[in-house]
């Protein structure tokens, strides 16, 4: 990329969309690095990027590391056996804003710090699962990206279905979770066999769910650290084979709407009304499990 390019700015507008300092730049950090007396010094003077203004620079990460939509992270996304939940949900991030990340960490520690920053900072992160194997990609992601990575963290998608309290990995992935004190946004796929009190999902005779959230419950008590936490976003999974009979349609939209009520109850003794969380729910249909489609009905 032409650097003269971003220079010349008579004619181009930059909106602050209040993440002009995500990158945390400052007359300070020129001043440090110029001072200090490690490798970084050499890097950093003949680096004649790190002496353009800070809004610049935020600039040139933004133009090179953001995606519009969403950033995919897991490994099986795109291949023919992938499972989409939402067919509106976005396509995989294109690999030059991953080499531009790798690319811009190569330049100088100063650098890679901006970078990494302004990266996981300002995107959202989308999991999507694929059989069995989805909390094995998330423990794998979250943990690869270290502690700094995770703080900063602002907005995660979880599209996977069931999860299991006893599970050891579960259990390891939402304590790294709790590390990501910048999330504001989360959004959960959860299937109805993991919501509803275990096999006894609706009661066929009449039109009411389970009467408790059942191990939903303690999952929920997991993101108690999630101070930041604003915007819950939460979708159910419900059978073809359930949906399809029309009693069963009617259940499944007062099924959502129970398990956001019991979720705002949840949140709302965890954070001890410190916190205002908005809750969406929004149920999905699930066909057969040999069957790799998922639609979403309304």
């Amino acid at each position: 990329m032409d650097l003269r390019l971003i220079l010349n700015t008579e004619e181009m507008t930059y909106e602050d969309d209040g993440l002009s300092t995500a990158a945390n730049i400052s007359a300070s950090d020129w001043s440090d690095a110029d001072d200090s007396s490690d490798e970084q010094t050499a890097s950093s003077v003949d680096n004649a990027f790190l002496f353009l203004p800070p809004e610049i620079r935020n600039l040139v990460y933004h133009l090179l590391l953001t995606n519009d939509e969403e950033i995919h992270v897991d490994l099986l996304y795109g291949q023919s056996t992938k499972l989409c939940l939402d067919p509106h949900l976005p396509k995989r991030a294109v690999a030059s804003q991953i080499s531009a990340l790798n690319a811009l960490g190569e330049v100088c520690r100063q650098v890679r710090h901006e970078s990494r920053t302004y990266f996981y900072s300002t995107n959202a992160f989308t999991m999507v699962r694929r059989r069995t194997y989805y909390i094995s990609q998330y423990l794998c992601f979250i943990r690869l990206i270290g502690p700094d990575a995770r703080s900063l963290l602002s907005s995660v998608k979880l599209c996977g279905e069931r999860y299991f309290k006893e599970h050891g990995q579960v259990k390891a992935f939402l304590a790294l979770l709790n590390e990501c004190t910048n999330l504001k946004q989360l959004t959960l796929w959860i299937h109805h066999e993991y919501i509803f009190e275990r096999d006894f999902l609706f009661d066929l005779g009449g039109s009411s769910v389970a009467s408790s959230a059942g191990p939903l419950e303690d999952f929920v008590a997991n993101f108690s650290e999630l101070s930041h936490l604003r915007l819950l976003h939460l979708f159910v999974g419900f059978d073809e084979t359930w949906y399809r009979r029309g009693q069963l349609q009617k259940i499944a939209c007062e099924g959502s709407v129970k398990i956001a009520n019991a979720l705002q109850n949840h949140f709302s003794l965890a954070f001890r009304n410190e916190t205002v969380t908005e809750i969406t729910a929004q149920a999905f249909l699930q066909r057969d499990e040999d069957d790799d489609e998922y639609d979403l009905f309304r």
